[in-house]
């Protein structure tokens, strides 16, 4: 008998977080499951790739991180907020340094041709 159809879904996922089987299932899928008991079948589920039975071996309550936990994420998005600070203001000044003028029947000018390098 078959097990169902063939999917690029996984058959299981372990110790997912929420926010990953909302991304794999949608987020009404990941709704629905929240609130399941533990160790006991149940379904069918349905998710925008069509229903699923559903058997949760345990819970984790969610919690927030230490800043050990996420210290290394917070360094690189303070160093990269402060790459692009530090690369806008050094545009803005080099184009400060400029000037483009245009003439005034600039419309009229023939479009550039590229020249062909062969």
């Amino acid at each position: 008998m078959p097990e169902g159809d063939a999917a690029l879904l996984p058959g299981s996922l372990q110790s997912a977080r929420a926010s990953e089987v909302a991304r794999t299932f949608g987020s009404e899928f990941a709704d629905a499951i929240a609130d399941l008991p533990v160790a006991e079948w149940q379904g069918p589920l349905e998710s925008a790739y069509g229903l699923h039975l559903v058997k949760l071996d345990g819970k984790t309550p969610g919690r927030e991180p230490t800043l050990a936990e996420v210290r290394n994420a917070v360094e690189r998005d303070w160093s990269a907020t402060q790459s692009e600070k530090l690369n806008e203001a050094f545009y803005r000044t080099v184009r400060e340094r400029y000037t483009v003028r245009m003439p005034a029947d600039a419309a009229a000018l023939p479009a550039p041709v590229a020249s062909g390098g062969r």
